[in-house]
């Protein structure tokens, strides 16, 4: 009997420590999983605000101000891509010939994080209208979600576009003006801790007299379209000045 009650002790003891080896690798394993995903949101979040203010910051930016920002430890990945099925194109018409052309597949910075942080998408900064009158709407920053992956992206998809009316002593002519923005990413370093932000690159043109104008713009699945015909009257003067502005984006 001493013996069996021996044995049982024994066995007893190998079940509960055994029972409680597997509660703590448990419980180890989720608090690892927690861990981890508080890391992921917390750096999710970080980059998620340096967009906005980023986004924020172009009307200085475009001006010949610069923005700068540290990059996390990289478990959500940072970088460019290009729009897909997107465009820009600028054309004016002088004479019933094209006197200008302008075309460009906007170039996006993106940040990625390999989990369902969020299940939907939405705009975090900016409008769905492509052609904009105020500067403060050229940048545009969503959050999105595809097959379990979450993106964070930044994109200047918009052409923004004045019209003014003047009267001069030759009578009343409109001036057009439009400014759009490239984003020219660079990367300096294989593992870049730095994102650095500014004017790099300014082209100005300026057509007098000219006979249309047209502007279109696509960003995946919408496309916006505007012509000065439409607009403005046949029989006045009609000025035209294009400033296209290269953002710079290195990734140190």
């Amino acid at each position: 009997m001493i013996v069996l009650k021996a044995i049982s002790e024994t066995i007893t003891t190998i079940i509960v420590t055994s029972a409680l080896i597997i509660i703590s690798i448990t419980i180890f394993y989720f608090a690892l999983i927690i861990l981890q995903q508080s890391s992921i949101s917390a750096e999710y979040g970080y980059i998620k605000t340096t967009l906005i203010n980023l986004a924020n910051s172009f009307p200085e930016i475009i001006e010949g101000g610069s923005y700068a920002a540290g990059l996390p430890s990289r478990i959500v990945g940072v970088g460019y891509k290009q729009l897909p099925n997107s465009y820009v194109n600028i054309t004016v018409v002088k004479n019933g010939n094209t006197s200008y052309s302008y075309f460009d597949e906007p170039i996006a910075i993106e940040a990625t994080a390999y989990h369902a942080i969020v299940t939907r998408n939405s705009t975090l900064y900016g409008t769905s209208n492509m052609i904009i009158n105020l500067t403060q709407l050229i940048p545009h920053v969503m959050e999105l979600y595809h097959e379990g992956v979450t993106y964070l992206r930044l994109d200047t998809c918009r052409v923004y576009l004045k019209n003014y009316e003047i009267n001069s002593t030759n009578g009343m002519k409109y001036v057009i003006n439009i400014l759009y923005i490239k984003i020219t990413p660079k990367i300096i370093s294989s593992s870049p801790r730095r994102l650095v932000v500014s004017l790099s690159d300014v082209e100005s043109t300026t057509i007098v007299d000219a006979d249309d104008v047209i502007i279109r713009v696509k960003q995946g699945t919408s496309i916006q379209e505007y012509k000065a015909s439409d607009h403005i009257p046949s029989n006045v003067q009609l000025d035209v000045n294009i400033i296209i502005k290269e953002i710079g984006v290195i990734y140190l």
